[in-house]
């Protein structure tokens, strides 16, 4: 994500926050590039986008031409989803191999960052119109889409290439044949393929994909060992707080169960001067000080992002409102994620975790418990009449 531009356009006030916030949000929710949404949204001009990304200091590419030895070390759609495109090698200082990567922002950090865990070396930007960039990332070949849950789960009934089925399989009318009627063997021009499968007349019962067994026994699931789908199982501490009667216990719980997910985690309060902090895991040191923390409420941030919707995985990028919380966390300013519980869809408490080992996973289990946190406030407040 372009949060550099993102944080220029801002500071520069070609935009306001509340519209890159938008911008912003679309791009992570929708995982389409940043440059993408501000078009989409129409909250610049395509000239003015263009003029913006000019200011950046790099070297303008000639040619897009993918260098498909670099292009073959990157995973399908990155380039499509970084607006980045591998279009040469270079020499380094000692004599190390360099990858030249286009960029329609070659100020992306992320990109930049993503681009070197994949291709195992050093990057050098160069900038692209944006233009160009989509009409050469668009040129590259589509990655395969995704199996849905049941073809990876299930399996195909279809028969294999260069098999004629018989009219029947095809969806023609079937005629009337007594089951013994099948030969083992056809000849002549008008002679029909033999099928695959016999079907009998008697109409059969479906096969339950899930087959409950008796009390105190597992449950049989007809679930490929290959799916790409994980099975998802709830936190145990989002199911406590289905029985949780206070705001404390609700807090606790969403704090332990982050921490099976996240070394360092903060829990802050939304208020009306800010985002207060709450609690936080031992690790994190002293807990008055981060009851004594207060990041604004009316200046961007990562926490007022995520107040506004949606989620945010990423670094603590310098900002105004940053400064009390990289003052107070210099160490944990790499990449955190920051989700939020809410009730009636207003936030009510935010959490930031790092130190998070599988980031795509830890993720997700973070948003349940956040969200299982919001339905138990709910469901207290409903209890108390308010």
């Amino acid at each position: 994500m372009s949060t550099a531009l993102a944080r220029a356009l801002v500071l520069t006030e070609v935009l306001p926050w509340s519209s890159v916030a938008q911008a912003l949000f679309l791009s992570t929710t929708k995982n389409v590039p940043f440059l993408h949404a501000v078009l989409e949204l129409n909250l610049l001009p395509r000239e003015r986008l263009e003029e913006e990304l000019a200011r950046a200091d790099a070297p303008v590419a000639k040619t897009l031409v993918p260098d498909v030895t670099w292009l073959a070390k990157l995973p399908p759609g990155l380039c499509a989803r970084l607006l980045a495109l591998p279009v040469g090698k270079a020499t380094g200082p000692g004599g190390k191999k360099q990858a030249v990567v286009a960029l329609a922002d070659p100020r992306d950090e992320h990109a930049l960052g993503e681009l070197t865990f994949h291709l195992g070396a050093e990057v050098v930007a160069v900038r692209a119109s944006l233009s160009d960039m989509s009409a050469a990332v668009s040129a590259l070949p589509k990655p395969k889409a995704e199996e849905s849950f049941m073809e990876s789960t299930l399996v195909s009934m279809r028969a294999p290439e260069g098999i004629v089925l018989p009219p029947s399989e095809r969806g023609a009318a079937r005629p009337p044949a007594p089951p013994s009627a099948v030969p083992l063997s056809a000849s002549g021009a008008d002679a029909s393929a033999i099928p695959l499968v016999r079907r009998s007349q008697e109409p059969s019962m479906p096969i339950p994909l899930v087959r409950r067994m008796s009390d105190g026994e597992p449950v049989l699931e007809l679930r490929s060992p290959y799916s790409r789908v994980p099975r998802s199982v709830e936190s145990p501490a989002a199911i406590a707080m289905r029985t949780a009667t206070d705001r404390n216990e609700i807090l606790r719980l969403l704090l332990e169960g982050a921490m099976e997910h996240a070394k360092r985690v903060i829990l802050f309060a939304v208020r009306r001067d800010g985002f207060g902090g709450l609690l936080c895991t031992p690790t994190m040191g002293d807990e008055a000080a981060i009851r004594d923390l207060r990041v604004p409420l009316d200046e961007p941030s990562m926490l007022a992002t995520v107040a506004t919707g949606g989620t945010y995985f990423g670094p603590i990028y310098s900002a105004p409102a940053h400064v009390p919380l990289l003052a107070l966390l210099p160490a944990v300013s790499d990449s955190v994620a920051v989700t939020a519980a809410r009730l009636r869809g207003r936030p009510l408490v935010l959490m930031l975790a790092e130190g998070m080992e599988k980031p795509e996973l830890a993720m997700r289990h973070l948003d349940e418990l956040t969200r299982a946190a919001g339905e138990a406030f709910a469901r207290i407040l409903a209890t108390k009449g308010e």
